[in-house]
């Protein structure tokens, strides 16, 4: 909660480090319902707003504008529990579609009281429309980022599965499940996505990877997430392991030997300027 509330603040307030795209489309759908849906309410509720929501029971205007009322209230509730008890990190526009709608659809609403919006009503709509893609080329479309994931599994998933031919690895997987379905190898996920009981108190514990390990999944492998810019075949584990120390915070990884098991050739598209192109499979052996 405490994380998400400070994450919230720091965009707000432009900090450097914190105003990003990544946090606008995961923090924004979170804040702009939850202000839409608080102000629809405060409206709605107003004795006048009241008297005129108790009209004709065949009035379809009415009707909608009560439905509205009532996701208003949905609203707050589903961005009070995502502010409260989901991870910043695995949330996001796709994880509240329906506040989403909510917004677009009170907006055109408050548009649609206006007389001169009700005189050229193609116009408005046009406008709206044409905001609607403004927005989400610039914001809502992240530049190469589901490129990267085509890539892994048109081309560089086959290359893998050649690699280790009969007998795939069992993977600490930490990314959005897009390598373990590319690749179809028994995995285990890293980001506490599907975790079972004992592998959540695990990551609560902070020792997942030692968990992992014990279940014999010894290769860390993501797609997306990891900067593998400089990794080889030849890379010490000690500076593997500096790699790895952010995917696992607060966990002791000298315990264990970390090498470079698979390195693909350069193609694949980097998730961000200047990384190298290549996806790894990192072996991890206790010492």
């Amino acid at each position: 909660m405490l994380d998400n509330l400070r994450d919230i603040r720091l965009l707000l307030t432009g900090d450097d480090t914190s105003f990003g795209r990544g946090r606008l489309y995961r923090e924004w759908p979170m804040i702009v319902p939850a202000v839409v849906a608080g102000a629809w309410l405060l409206a709605s509720l107003r004795p006048r707003a009241l008297e005129a929501l108790r009209g004709e029971p065949g009035d379809a205007l009415v009707r909608y504008r009560v439905a509205l009322t009532g996701t208003a209230i949905g609203t707050l509730l589903l961005t009070g529990y995502d502010l409260f008890f989901v991870d910043v990190w695995d949330q996001g526009h796709w994880y509240l579609p329906v506040p989403i709608v909510f917004v677009s659809l009170a907006g055109l609403d408050c548009l649609q009281r206006m007389s001169a919006v009700r005189a050229r009503p193609g116009v408005v709509l046009g406008l709206c429309a044409a905001l609607a893609v403004a927005v989400f080329v610039t914001l809502g479309r992240p530049e190469r980022y589901h490129q990267r994931f085509a890539d892994f599994h048109v081309d560089e998933a086959a290359r893998v599965r050649a690699f280790y031919g009969d007998e795939p690895p069992k993977l600490l997987a930490w990314d959005d499940g897009a390598d373990a379905f590319s690749l179809g190898f028994p995995s285990m996920n890293g980001r506490v996505l599907m975790l079972d009981r004992e592998g959540i108190e695990a990551y609560e514990d902070r020792r997942l990877l030692a968990l992992a390990v014990e279940r014999g999944y010894d290769r860390f492998s993501s797609v997306q997430y990891l900067d593998a810019d400089g990794l080889t075949r030849t890379t010490p584990s000690a500076q593997i392991r500096r790699r790895l120390e952010e995917f696992f915070p607060g966990e002791d990884l000298r315990p264990f030997e970390f090498s470079v098991e698979y390195a693909g050739r350069p193609g694949l598209t980097p998730p961000w300027p200047g990384a190298d192109e290549r996806y790894v499979i990192i072996a991890i052996r206790p010492r």
